[in-house]
């Protein structure tokens, strides 16, 4: 999977959507905005253009009202394993 399905999904985002999803890796299932917000030390305004940006690219989703949650299966154990 990491070939064939991690890696090219990965490929095409910047260093700072990488932060992002590093940022939501920390989480044990979905994420709170306002907590990725805080890990990141950035504002509101930041997140949501970088949250708009990966559910574009379809590595993402929102679940619910401030809410977001990795798309691809596995692969929030992926980015652990690469921090």
């Amino acid at each position: 999977m990491q070939d064939t399905v991690f890696r090219p999904a990965l490929a095409p985002l910047s260093p700072k959507d990488r932060q992002f999803l590093d940022a939501m890796a920390e989480d044990e299932g979905p994420s709170r905005v306002d907590a990725i917000r805080e890990r990141m030390g950035v504002s509101s305004r930041y997140v949501q253009t970088y949250r708009r940006r990966l559910i574009d690219a379809g590595v993402v989703n929102s679940v619910g009202r401030g809410t977001l949650d990795i798309a691809i299966p596995y692969l929030r154990e992926y980015l652990r394993d690469e921090l």
